[in-house]
């Protein structure tokens, strides 16, 4: 496998919209380009040198270089916008991929509203998984449909059940992901599965 790590510094004032733009929408099409594996956004803990750091892994260095000359320019104006300026870019070869097992699965079925099921698909899109993967103890976030239904399945991965439980009774879980699942999604199905 193959990586790039690029360095971007941008000022403090910007921090925010920063997080805001690697969070958005917009910057799902890394994720969806063939041969890609995973990615990471890295901010500095240095007040006095904020800076972000953009490491990604690909199947190969062909996988990047087709997106770096293809939609990758769809983020080079987003980018500047915010004020991030590329300080530096790293080629390198992943010795060792490792990933932490989960403990459990919890996988979650509802049916939505029909006048509210785009916004939600949406929602998750947007805002949604991102959410849950930042969560302490999350290790996968997943959104399931079919056509013709309104149905939606969610599966969750996390290292422990209590990181599960403690992001279903924490803030962000009450103010932002509840409400953008639909103003009243009926639960057909929950199930909390643990990993032998």
């Amino acid at each position: 496998m193959y990586a790039r790590l690029t360095r971007m510094p941008h000022s403090a004032e910007n921090t925010s919209e920063v997080f805001k733009f690697w969070r958005s929408e917009e910057t799902q099409v890394i994720a969806q380009q063939p041969g890609f594996r995973a990615s990471m956004i890295l901010s500095s803990r240095d007040p006095e040198a904020p800076q972000c750091t953009a490491v990604t892994v690909w199947d190969a260095p062909e996988d990047f270089e087709r997106f770096y000359n293809g939609d990758h320019a769809s983020l080079n104006g987003p980018i500047r916008d915010v004020g991030m300026q590329v300080a530096s870019r790293e080629a390198l070869d992943v010795v060792v991929w490792t990933t932490p097992e989960a403990d459990e699965m919890r996988i979650i079925r509802l049916e939505l509203d029909a006048a509210e099921y785009d916004s939600v698909l949406q929602f998750w899109k947007r805002e949604g998984k991102a959410l849950v993967l930042r969560q302490p103890g999350n290790l996968g976030a997943w959104m399931l449909c079919e056509d013709d239904s309104t149905e939606i399945t969610l599966v969750f991965a996390w290292r422990k059940a209590e990181d599960g439980e403690r992001f279903r009774r924490s803030e962000e879980h009450a103010q932002t992901f509840a409400p953008g699942l639909g103003t009243n999604p009926r639960l057909i199905e929950l199930k909390r599965l643990r990993i032998v």
